[in-house]
């Protein structure tokens, strides 16, 4: 190897470096989450108690997985079913929403014309969830197929809006619009 050649690589290999330690140091640099003031010794101390990041990204994926199969679930359906998907989906809501579907399935008549509706989920979105919050709104893209009684097919985008409330460390589903 030329001495010019040995030189660009040193060169290289340093700024290299300089960029790992930048990024590491930024990374150190960032505030805490949460910052608990401990007495020791007659010293205050701050003490940090942050989530590790793992933890908040598992707790993002519970978050949009509990939304895209409620809404794949909710939405799919048939008139012969007798509400059964709503039935499914009990263990994923929070009592509130329980009590709303209970009222609306006492109250069903079964219809004869045929209607059936797949629902698919695009994407879901979490435009305000923050890392501590009890709460979550998803934004969850779908493609709905209704087939009608003349087994017409009718294809159609729609975007639903989910609340969801962390009921015992699981997040269920609170509202659905």
């Amino acid at each position: 190897m030329e001495k010019k050649q040995k030189i660009i690589l040193i060169s290289a290999l340093c700024v290299l470096a300089i960029i790992v330690l930048l990024i590491i140091l930024s990374l150190l640099k960032k505030s805490p989450k949460n910052i608990d003031t401990v007495q020791n010794n007659n010293v205050t101390q701050k003490e940090i108690i942050a989530k590790p990041i793992t933890q908040i990204q598992n707790e993002r994926n519970e978050i949009i997985n509990t939304a895209r199969g409620f809404v794949e679930i909710y939405g799919t359906y048939t008139n012969t079913n007798d509400y059964q998907n709503m039935k499914d989906l009990y263990p994923f809501m929070t009592d509130k929403l329980i009590k709303k579907y209970d009222t609306i399935i006492s109250s069903y008549i079964r219809s004869d014309n045929f209607y059936s509706k797949t629902t698919q989920v695009l994407s879901v979105n979490l435009p305000s969830y923050k890392n501590d919050d009890k709460t979550a709104n998803a934004v969850v893209s779908v493609v709905e197929k209704v087939i009608d009684s003349t087994y017409k097919e009718n294809i159609s985008k729609k975007t639903y809006n989910v609340s969801l409330k962390k009921d015992e460390e699981k997040w269920k589903v609170e509202e659905i619009k």
